[in-house]
């Protein structure tokens, strides 16, 4: 079967590219200048609320998610109080995407970890031991 720090090296692999790219899209909101809000009737601000769960099934990582509220979800399409979402971007409401881009911005870096860390996985398990 497979060696336990070759799948170390990938599930630690995975768990970094999330992070970095969790970091890039709370970069992203600087950058879009969203700020907490003092009307806000979230307690958690956004920047602090977007988290970051990597689940494994056998001992590999199977599944990234990026957890947001629902708020903010409104925020990236650019839609809210009155603005339904076929008519995003028709109003005085920007979509401010801060989520998509940082995540297609690194899809082949996560491409390329999975990639070389499946290919480690099936030569070392090949091996004759």
């Amino acid at each position: 079967m497979f060696r336990p720090e070759d799948l170390d090296k990938l599930n630690a692999d995975v768990k970094a590219w999330a992070k970095d790219t969790k970091d890039k899209a709370i970069n992203e909101l600087d950058a879009l200048g969203v700020q907490a809000s003092s009307q806000s009737k979230s307690p958690i601000p956004l920047r602090r609320a977007l988290r970051t769960v990597v689940t494994r099934k056998d001992g590999i990582t199977n599944r990234i998610s990026f957890k947001i509220p629902r708020y903010a979800i409104f925020l990236h399409k650019g839609v809210g109080r009155g603005t339904k979402i076929s008519e995003a971007g028709s109003g005085k409401r920007v979509a401010k995407q801060f989520l998509n881009p940082p995540i297609e911005n690194n899809l082949d870096k996560l491409a390329d970890i999975v990639a070389d860390n499946h290919g480690t996985l099936i030569v070392n398990a090949l091996t004759i031991r």
